[in-house]
């Protein structure tokens, strides 16, 4: 829940300043550089940054995450992967849905990409749409969630 608040408050309120930024690079003082990115760019320079700082905490969660599913994916058959996967997606937070979507959108999650498409591991994550005026939400841009997953778009767009 941490990590996400701080992406989300990052994306919101970091200025763009007016030079070029590589993953991850900061300046002198110590501040994300983001350029003049927008939309995925600039949430992918700022999860990259917290990546590094937290890398000992969640880079082994999403390793296992990833095992856990490429072996229910190849050693069972679709209906017990299925089964198998539903109990793992509902121990997701879904601030742990919201992270795992930002790395599969990362160059370090690009293989985790596909099987966040195939079995839908997106499919509770809260949109935050309808929360109250006022209340912090932790999706920097559900646009940018929903060109990155066209799967999770087409699964909210058969909600409404």
């Amino acid at each position: 829940d941490d990590l996400a608040w701080r992406i989300a408050a990052d994306y919101e309120h970091l200025p763009d300043l007016q030079e070029e930024s590589t993953l991850p690079e900061l300046n002198p003082n110590k501040e994300i550089i983001v350029g003049q990115k927008t939309g995925k760019e600039k949430l992918l320079i700022i999860y990259d940054y917290y990546f590094h700082i937290y890398q000992s905490d969640i880079g082994h969660y999403f390793r296992n995450l990833y095992n856990i599913i490429r072996y229910a994916e190849r050693s069972v058959g679709r209906k017990t992967q299925l089964q198998h996967i539903r109990m793992l997606r509902a121990q997701l937070s879904n601030y742990e849905i919201l992270l795992l979507a930002y790395n599969g959108m990362h160059p370090y999650g690009a293989k985790f990409h596909r099987l966040i498409e195939k079995f839908e591991l997106l499919k509770n994550l809260n949109t935050e749409e309808k929360l109250p005026t006022g209340r912090v939400r932790r999706i920097v841009d559900l646009k940018v969630v929903k060109n990155s997953y066209p799967v999770y778009a087409r699964y909210l767009n058969s909600q409404t």
